[in-house]
């Protein structure tokens, strides 16, 4: 009687387990939401340029790489910026995003975070095969960044970034062609 009782609890433990984990909820409304996303899937190489002033600035390479990820109803970028110093290729810059749809408040959003220790979470607009979004970042650094995949299949992307007294000004431009 003892060894029923037990294989009863372990059997209701285990049923249990099963139907209140992960449920098995029809996500295609999600997954047609970031399929919008699609003009940035693929790993994309280019070149692009910082300003730090209307004189000053420097060039350097980046690396972006996007994919679907949780059964297509997130999606993932990934940066890499580099630049030579010498004939030595360093890293100057990595960030991720990970961009999905919220069904009830009917909006994209992005959850950033750099190597630098930088994030943020924001809004984005995504039509046409355009990006568009505010952010303020865990540094207070206030960036617009647009993001647009012509006809030709060129990725280009302009970062501006808001500066108290000045308003917002050009900070990065990327232009980077689709590898694979």
């Amino acid at each position: 009687m003892k060894l029923l009782a037990k294989s009863i609890y372990v059997s209701i433990f285990f049923i249990t387990f099963i139907c209140y984990g992960q449920q098995l909820n029809d996500n295609s409304v999600y997954k047609g939401k970031i399929k919008k996303l699609n003009f940035l899937f693929g790993e994309w190489d280019g070149n692009a340029k910082i300003r730090f002033s209307p004189t000053e600035e420097y060039p350097f390479t980046i690396h972006e790489s996007a994919s679907y990820k949780l059964d297509s109803t997130a999606f993932y970028i990934e940066g890499i910026a580099k630049i030579d110093i010498g004939g030595e290729e360093r890293i100057v810059g990595q960030g991720l995003g990970i961009i999905t749809y919220d069904l009830k408040a009917n909006e994209y959003r992005m959850w950033h975070c750099e190597a630098n220790g930088a994030t943020f979470s924001a809004p984005v607009t995504i039509e046409n095969n355009k990006m568009d979004y505010y952010s303020t970042d865990s540094n207070g650094l206030k960036l617009h960044v647009k993001i647009n995949v012509g006809k030709d299949g060129v990725w280009t992307e302009t970062v501006d970034k808001y500066e108290e007294g000045k308003g917002w000004q050009l900070f990065r431009e990327y232009t980077v062609q689709r590898i694979k």
